[in-house]
């Protein structure tokens, strides 16, 4: 039995789990360690040591090259296959201080609706099969894609069925519009690179049955969790040369924080061009702009983002192409974030801009995730508003929409009186929660009427 515990880590626990066994056990056990090896032949050791060490650095090539030559999942529906586009981004800053800056940045583009894995290299919505430690690394199974899209990641928080293509009709049918008209959409996004991404703005290309370009959507993340949406139905010049890519423009108004230094007045301008022009035909070049504009209408600060070289078909690559491709790019995700922390400190420090400290998110902003507090505190307040509606004497219904919930939690609830249930005239009350600091902030109140007053009018954390 006294195998039992250790059966159990080897398992059920994770790479974690066993690194501490060992750390504990060798501690326990240094005196009986120490004397069994000084009987081990120290030749006879490094030989094993040596080889052991070959034979997993040999089975890891293998599971490499055994990956990258992994056939790929069907995508003849699709126009356009999934893709790489290696690219830059330039951002330049006009006033109050100038300031610039480019750097390398990979897109990948997917298909929506397109299910599978194409040269070990993308993979969209591929369900993540839970494995042990020793499994992954042990195995002649070939691993996941390097670069991954996953639906969960986008637009409404959580898990959707139909992934990326569930969460687009999803969304679209949240804002009124049909997703029957769009025949076609491709997605250009930063993807996951062994797991980890930072993803300013993913472009959802919505084609129509004719294989135009006729609506984008623009999912802009900034780095405290928070999220934006927006959608557009550009206009473009119908008189231009229809050999050349059509250009596409739109205004729309600023009302997400996303820099430090610029405040949520103002306006954003766009100028596109359709990536797989024409008609869906083939992957081209990227090149979009966005201006930030002033209250005054003055452009404040220009971001680009734009292609580097061709787009590339993993289907298409030989494993040495893959390699040098990854061996090239595998560090560009993973710099983002480190990039994007230089300019700002750069900007502060060198450029004295000012600070603009960040407001609390607005009702279109979707606010970041809750934490195990606020999800405790959440639960509570939930069950007080039913309490309160259901032993109200009025005709009364209220609609109650949380913040920083996932999945079905956070799916609003209307509460009704007894009363109200019988007549059509009740009251309509909307509480809607902006951001989880509300529930933090609640139990510093007397009463949560105070509350709901306070934070509502002076500090914006919940709309009545």
């Amino acid at each position: 039995f006294g195998l039992l515990p250790l059966a159990g880590v080897l398992v059920l626990g994770k790479s974690t789990d066993v690194m501490l066994l060992v750390i504990f056990t060798t501690i326990r056990k240094w005196d009986d360690l120490k004397a069994l090896i000084s009987h081990i032949n120290a030749t006879v050791a490094i030989h094993v040591l040596t080889i052991t060490t070959s034979l997993f650095v040999l089975l890891q090539v293998f599971r490499y090259i055994r990956n990258l030559q992994q056939p790929s999942s069907p995508c003849a529906d699709f126009p356009v296959k999934p893709m790489l586009f290696p690219c830059e981004t330039a951002h330049v800053r006009i006033f109050p201080t100038a300031h610039g800056f480019k750097y390398s940045y990979l897109l990948v583009g997917i298909p929506v609706g397109w299910r599978g894995s194409v040269g070990g290299m993308i993979s969209s919505d591929v369900e993540k099969k839970e494995t042990s430690w020793y499994t992954k690394w042990l195995s002649f199974q070939p691993g996941g894609a390097w670069y991954t899209v996953n639906g969960d990641d986008y637009l409404q928080r959580g898990h959707v069925e139909g992934g990326l293509e569930g969460k687009l009709h999803q969304y679209l049918q949240s804002e009124g519009i049909d997703p029957k008209q769009y025949a076609h959409v491709y997605l250009l996004t930063a993807a996951r690179f062994l797991g980890y991404a930072s993803n300013p703005v993913s472009i959802w290309h919505l084609y129509s049955s004719t294989k135009e370009l006729t609506a984008l959507i623009l999912e802009v993340n900034n780095t405290f969790d928070e999220k934006r949406t927006y959608f557009l139905e550009p206009a473009h010049d119908p008189t231009k040369d229809e050999a050349q890519p059509t250009r596409y423009t739109g205004t729309w108004p600023k009302d997400f924080y996303v820099s430090t230094f610029n405040s949520r007045n103002g306006s954003y301008s766009l100028s596109a061009y359709d990536p797989l022009f024409p008609f869906m035909s083939k992957a081209g070049s990227i090149n979009t702009t966005i201006t930030l504009n002033n209250s005054s209408s003055h452009a404040k600060l220009v971001a680009r983002v734009y292609s580097s070289g061709q787009a590339l078909d993993p289907a298409t690559m030989s494993v040495w192409t893959k390699t040098k491709f990854i061996a090239s790019w595998w560090w560009v995700g993973l710099a983002t974030f480190p990039r994007t922390v230089k300019e700002a400190l750069t900007l502060l420090f060198t450029k004295e801009m000012p600070w603009v400290f960040r407001p609390e998110p607005r009702r279109e902003t979707m606010a970041r995730k809750a934490d195990e507090t606020e999800l405790c505190i959440e639960g509570h307040f939930r069950q007080y508003l039913r309490e309160q509606v259901e032993s109200y004497d009025g005709d009364v219904v209220v609609r109650y929409v949380s913040a920083g919930l996932v999945g079905v939690d956070a799916q609003e609830e209307i509460m009704s009186s007894p009363s109200s249930q019988l007549s059509s005239g009740s009251a309509a009350v909307e509480v809607r929660v902006l951001t989880p600091l509300f529930y933090s902030r609640l139990v510093q109140y007397d009463s949560v009427a105070d509350a709901l007053a306070t934070e509502s009018t002076l500090s914006a954390t919940v709309s009545l």
